[in-house]
């Protein structure tokens, strides 16, 4: 008859066996998932532009943005996402650089009931925020580190990041 520690030993070896396979399992089921989200934004106005001064960089500009964000993101929710990260971009050109990119609004999704996202996001002044609940942390201003937005197109991107509760 053998001792309890090994067969203690050979119940331990085999649940831990049984608990990797199923992981794998479960880890593979995550990769044939596609997702097909909707995403679009849009420029409504810019609602102001401002020169300031900063002792550090000089003279800069400010401008104060209305932007329309439609985001269906529920589809990607899986069994293994905690929370989507997702973000407002505008990206511009410079005579100076090639590409500027500046983040001016962000949010953190948490729940697949709370990523279908549809409203138009404004700020009107720097003493005045929105009352939407999404544009009350980040007041929707974009600043140059110069005087290059009067007059200057930009792109306004969506992106958004998928993080997992386990894995990569």
């Amino acid at each position: 008859m053998h001792a309890w520690w090994i067969r203690g030993n050979a119940v331990l070896t085999l649940c831990t066996s049984v608990l990797a396979a199923v992981c794998i399992a479960v880890s593979i089921t995550d990769l044939f998932h596609k997702s097909n989200p909707f995403v679009s934004a849009s420029l409504v106005e810019v609602q102001g532009l401002q020169r300031e001064y900063d002792r550090w960089v000089g003279y800069r500009e400010r401008a104060w943005i209305a932007v329309n964000l439609t985001a269906d993101l529920q589809d990607s929710f899986t069994w293994n996402t905690r929370q989507i990260y997702l973000w407002l971009t505008a990206e511009y050109r410079t005579e100076k650089n090639q590409l500027n990119q500046a983040v001016f609004w962000n949010w953190i999704v948490e729940s697949k009931e709370d990523a279908d996202i549809r409203i138009p996001l404004t700020h009107t002044h720097p003493s005045s925020i929105s009352k939407h609940p999404l544009s009350v942390h980040y007041p929707l201003d974009l600043t140059d580190q110069g005087e290059n937005l009067r007059g200057t197109p930009f792109n306004i991107t969506v992106s958004w990041n998928v993080m997992p509760t386990v894995g990569k």
